[in-house]
């Protein structure tokens, strides 16, 4: 196979997207998925120590979106591991937020 050919064989198979801009594109969303994972649990620590409030609804906000990446995981790989990772803090996640529920609801 000459150099051109595999070219257009990968060109074909990337459906004319730059691979170099996928891989980066995928970088800064994980990045930025652990830097605003990191902010919300310096947000909770700060509002717990200063005003003695717990925020349920960041809580349920940070499960669900480990949530839906491992969800989205278990899809691309189809590993059952990742499903019942992803089961766990959904799971986990709706915990947080009946708790923040009954908070906004005045039972606790």
């Amino acid at each position: 196979m000459e150099k051109n050919e595999i070219l257009m064989k990968a060109q074909q198979e990337n459906k004319g997207k730059d691979v170099a801009d996928l891989e980066a594109q995928k970088k800064g969303a994980s990045i930025a998925f652990m830097v605003g994972g990191l902010a919300f649990i310096a947000i909770i620590i700060v509002e717990m120590i200063v005003n003695n409030v717990m925020h349920y609804e960041i809580m349920g906000g940070c499960f669900l979106m480990l949530a839906t990446a491992f969800y989205v995981k278990f899809f691309m790989l189809k590993k059952r591991h990742e499903l019942v990772v992803a089961i766990c803090y959904t799971l986990i996640a709706i915990g947080w937020l009946t708790f923040w529920i009954l908070r906004l609801t005045k039972v606790i």
